[in-house]
């Protein structure tokens, strides 16, 4: 090996015999090797789509916008719509390579919905509660189809009768009552009354007439839990009454003055007979003059009427009738009311039995022809 620094030829030493530099010469492959950059390894890049505009997001947005809508002034279509908002918006969220955005604001939107229509369920209508002038009012004369439908009949006015079934709340200056509108208690509404219209509480199963602005629906709770609705109505005015001058109110009345029977000092007269819708009352007095108990027993009562005989009838209502006495002393007086089914108001026979502990006194049937 010759030496690269004065020439001299080495041989196989490591080191020039001339100069003493050093023969050995690294290997140029290793020193290729050593002195070699690494090459980077190719890295996989992945063919990721652009994000795409997402309809069913979009959509489910719109839902929840018009639902949070609704809910202010319809709480339940609010809530319904609500739902469906949130269930696009979910939706939208889970597509891949989609905007976001979108369902995400409609994903908020639809729970504001949801929350603000149950919220607005449950407190009933937004329709104001002030009475208007009777002149300016606006009545709806069907009682039933403001129960069935009452938001259709906000802001409008109804008369009726009802039967109060509870008192539901008290405040201040108001009662809230559940009355029925019908005596076989199928519908009932709920009502509020100022203490300045009636400062005293209607009690239970007391018949009320009632002038009220209908404000819409109000959902909730039976007690038995059952979720449902009723009309909600503010009194305008509210009165206690009776059931003959609400439900069994008559369509005719007969009215008479000189239908007097009298017999041995005992005389029954017939003040009246009302022709009502589902019964017929007659209004009977029985004074006693004798000097002996005297009965009028209107459990024997009956009318003739084109050939046809009608016994006394029960209705629900009959125990709050006054009834006549059974057994009326020397001097005393009674008055009741006897009912009938429905009759027609056309041409008719009272008959009306009495009797006399004085058994030499023989009694005739009492007898009236009534007509008008």
């Amino acid at each position: 090996m010759v030496c690269k620094n004065c020439g001299t030829e080495g041989g196989n030493s490591k080191f020039c015999p001339n100069c003493g530099a050093p023969l050995f010469q690294p290997n140029v492959g290793m020193q290729n090797q050593q002195f070699q950059q690494p090459q980077p390894a190719m890295q996989f890049q992945p063919n990721i789509p652009p994000k795409r505009k997402n309809t069913i997001g979009v959509i489910g947005l719109v839902f929840s916008i018009l639902a949070t809508i609704f809910a202010i002034f319809a709480g339940g279509l609010g809530c319904v719509l609500g739902i469906v908002g949130l269930v696009l918006s979910i939706i939208g969220v889970c597509k891949k390579y989609t905007k976001k955005v979108a369902p995400i604001v409609g994903i908020v939107f639809s729970c504001i919905a949801i929350f603000l229509g149950i919220i607005m369920s449950g407190s009933g209508t937004t329709v104001s509660e002030d009475i208007t002038p009777k002149s300016d009012r606006e009545y709806v004369d069907n009682i039933n189809t403001v129960v069935s439908d009452p938001d259709s009949y906000a802001g409008k006015y109804i008369k009726f009768y009802g039967i109060v079934s509870q008192t539901c709340d008290e405040g201040d200056d108001y009662y809230i009552y559940q009355a029925y509108t019908d005596t076989d208690y199928n519908n009932s509404i709920l009502l509020k009354v100022s203490k300045d219209v009636s400062a005293k509480e209607f009690k239970e199963d007391s018949f009320i007439s009632v002038d009220a602005k209908i404000t819409g629906s109000y959902s909730g709770q039976t007690v038995m839990g059952v979720d449902t609705s009723w009309a909600y109505m503010i009194a305008a005015d509210a009165k206690e009454t009776t059931y003959i001058d609400s439900f069994g109110k008559a369509d005719t009345t007969w009215e008479f003055e000189d239908q007097s029977i009298e017999q041995h000092g005992i005389t029954v007269k017939v003040t009246k007979v009302e022709f009502a819708e589902n019964e017929t009352r007659f209004y009977v007095d029985v004074t006693n003059n004798s000097n002996d108990n005297v009965s009028i027993y209107s459990s024997s009562a009956k009318v003739v009427q084109n050939k046809k005989q009608y016994e006394e009838s029960y209705s629900a209502y009959s125990d709050d009738y006054p009834q006549l006495s059974d057994d009326l002393t020397p001097g005393a007086s009674s008055s009741g009311i006897i009912t009938f089914d429905k009759i027609k108001p056309t041409n008719l026979q009272l008959i009306l039995e009495g009797y006399s502990d004085n058994y030499d006194i023989d009694l005739s049937d009492f007898k009236f022809d009534l007509e008008q």
